[in-house]
């Protein structure tokens, strides 16, 4: 018995800046570039209509002021080389083979369920246990967030959208 898939929504990834250096790099090629190739792969020549790929805006690297769509990415660690290079790959696969892929760039995703390392989940934890708050830096830093429902909404949005591609400073288009 074969099982097809129509749609794909091509969540996974090892995430992490800070824990993409040294070691753990082939981790993160293996999860983030070689899964996402495989996956391509296994969808040329097939029924898949759309992949819906998962990016970061950390491929913009170290923004200074309000994120802007339009900048050039930039990438700063070994993460966002992996998410960037899979964005490369659905362009490839895109091009070459015309496998249906739009790749779009979410900003630090939070809401329920969220990973326990992350910034919102450890401040609150902190406070309900009465402990210090362990900011990185010198606390002047800012960051996007985008809630985990806008991210279903716009997954879905792409899903539907007759346009495929990065949704990027060239290819720009409303889902």
């Amino acid at each position: 018995m074969y099982i097809y898939f129509i749609y794909i929504f091509h969540l996974a990834a090892i995430p992490g800046v800070r824990t993409s250096w040294g070691k753990s790099f082939k981790e993160y090629t293996d999860n983030n570039i070689l899964a996402t190739q495989l996956l391509l792969e296994a969808a040329q020549n097939s029924a898949v209509k759309k992949i819906v790929y998962a990016s970061s805006s950390f491929v913009y690297g170290g923004m200074i002021g309000p994120a802007d769509e339009r900048q050039t990415p930039h990438p700063i660690s070994p993460y966002e080389v992996t998410k960037l290079s899979a964005e490369h790959l659905c362009q490839l696969y895109a091009h070459n083979f015309q496998v249906p892929v739009i790749s779009l760039r979410y900003f630090t995703v939070f809401g329920p369920c969220q990973r326990p390392d992350m910034a919102f989940h450890q401040f609150i934890y902190c406070i309900l246990q009465e402990r210090p708050i362990v900011i990185f830096g010198d606390g002047e830093q800012s960051r996007d967030f985008t809630f985990i429902d806008d991210v279903v909404v716009a997954n879905f949005s792409a899903m539907q959208s007759k346009h495929d591609g990065n949704a990027k400073a060239d290819n720009h288009f409303k889902i």
